[in-house]
């Protein structure tokens, strides 16, 4: 199986890193992407034991030195390890949130059932209501724990894909390539 084919148009090496709208001004901000981020958002819905290989572009008028491919390799795993670290970070934060969550959700639910149940036995209610009001208290309940768990069962996945998305890019072959690029157009 092939690895994934990604090439990167950069204009200087800055931008495989750093968001430059300021290249662009006609460009909104938040379209704005690193060389970096393209490769991210890319992979991150991709299969990702195909591996990746990326051509970096870059204008054929730039000088680069002659150590350029390992600095540059450097460079990617220090920016791949920042992120694996900030998202690993985010994920334990999100699981002990919830588990936070989870202890004070427990804790208002049973105090919500004690109260009610005593509520039930201190008014003569019909069995009707009474049903009825149980089973509100049950739907109460379960709104009340779902945050919780739903933090700790699934608000981590989007963390744990970005880590191996960036392991990936980590392990990924990266290749320089000039290329002549021409004046670019007004957007008028």
């Amino acid at each position: 199986m092939a690895p994934h084919q990604i090439a990167v148009t950069i204009h200087k090496p800055a931008d495989l890193f750093i968001d430059s709208p300021d290249e662009n001004p006609m460009q909104p901000e938040w379209e704005a992407e690193s060389g970096m981020e393209r490769i991210f958002n890319y992979l991150k819905t991709r299969r990702l034991a195909r591996g990746v290989q990326v051509t970096i572009q870059y204008p054929d008028t730039l000088d680069i030195p002659a150590n350029a491919m390992q600095r540059l390799k450097e460079a990617i795993d220090r920016y791949s390890d920042a992120r694996i670290s900030e998202n690993a970070q985010e994920r334990k934060f999100t699981i002990l949130t919830g588990l936070t969550g989870l202890a004070y959700a427990l804790a208002v639910s049973v105090l919500l059932s004690v109260l009610l149940t005593w509520l039930l036995s201190v008014l003569p209610l019909p069995e009707l209501l009474e049903t009825s009001l149980a089973g509100l208290a049950g739907i109460a309940v379960w709104a009340i724990v779902w945050g919780p768990l739903a933090a700790i069962f699934f608000d981590w996945l989007p963390n744990w894909t970005a880590i191996r998305v960036y392991r990936t890019i980590k392990r990924g072959e990266f290749v320089l390539k000039p290329i002549h690029l021409e004046g670019t157009d007004a957007l008028f």
